[in-house]
């Protein structure tokens, strides 16, 4: 299910593929039943260099209200990518997160025509050179990355859903607007508090998206010998799917596609 943004939509000038170095930004968690959008421009709008410079490849610190576990790394602060992807680690903000490459990234090899890196212990939603963009969607102008936070009210567990809203860089656009919806990409990372390390991603399909491209799955570099899932693309997506939903499970090294639409 789409969440929808309870803040207005803002406009910002389409980003342009220059790389610039990721930046660290903090976020309040939200109070239960509220959402907010991961923006640094709510107050008005920026020039495309302001726009890559305070979010193109960003990495966004937050403390949730619950601790979270990959591979057996429990953290009380968490970080999320710009380009899809999640760590219990800080990462190391001069090391490029793109372009994507298989997992394992060992983090002390990455780099420097290599690849791009992850952090030490990481779920890749979808691992990709991703960026916000005012490119209209549904009607809407709300690209964005969104939490949603569902806490003890009597009905349920704990959890977190952050949603994706994004254009994929590389994705057919002719330089012509009406065609970037090709590279519009929405997925969903839900966060059990009852549940750690196990993670529920669901991924959702404009009918125009084409050649979608990735990276899904975990990762940990804590022992001698690298753990990782690697979810094949083919098992997500394929031509005229609208939903796809699997659940990530850092305890079993595993996972499991769940629904299919």
């Amino acid at each position: 299910m789409v969440l929808k943004a309870t803040l207005a939509a803002v406009l910002v000038a389409t980003a342009s593929s220059a790389v610039l170095r990721p930046v660290a930004r903090d976020m309040e968690a939200p109070r239960a039943g509220e959402s907010f959008l991961v923006t640094p421009w709510e107050a008005g709008s920026y020039t495309s260099k302001d726009y890559l410079m305070t979010v193109d490849d960003a990495w966004f610190r937050f403390e949730p209200a619950f601790p979270v576990t990959i591979y057996g790394k429990t953290s009380n602060v968490v970080w999320f990518s710009m380009n899809g992807v999640m760590s219990v680690d800080e990462p190391v903000y001069s090391k490029p997160t793109v372009p994507e490459r298989s997992l394992p990234v060992d983090p002390e090899k990455c780099g420097k025509g290599t690849g791009g890196c992850l952090p030490r212990n990481s779920v890749a939603v979808f691992w990709r050179d991703l960026t916000l963009a005012a490119i209209e969607h549904s009607g809407l102008f709300s690209f964005s990355i969104i939490f949603n936070y569902h806490g003890h009210d009597g009905n349920g567990i704990s959890h977190y859903h952050v949603w994706w809203r994004v254009l994929d860089k590389a994705a057919p656009t002719n330089s012509d607007p009406k065609n970037f919806k090709k590279g519009y990409r929405e997925f969903g990372l839900t966060i059990w508090e009852n549940k750690p390390g196990v993670f529920d991603i669901s991924h959702v399909f404009d009918a125009t998206a084409e050649n979608m491209q990735g990276v899904m799955g975990a990762q940990s570099f804590e022992g001698s010998t690298p753990k990782f899932i690697h979810v094949p693309l083919s098992d997500v997506y394929a031509a005229g799917r609208k939903f796809c939903s699997l659940t990530i499970d850092t305890t079993s090294s595993s996972y499991n596609v769940t629904q299919v639409i």
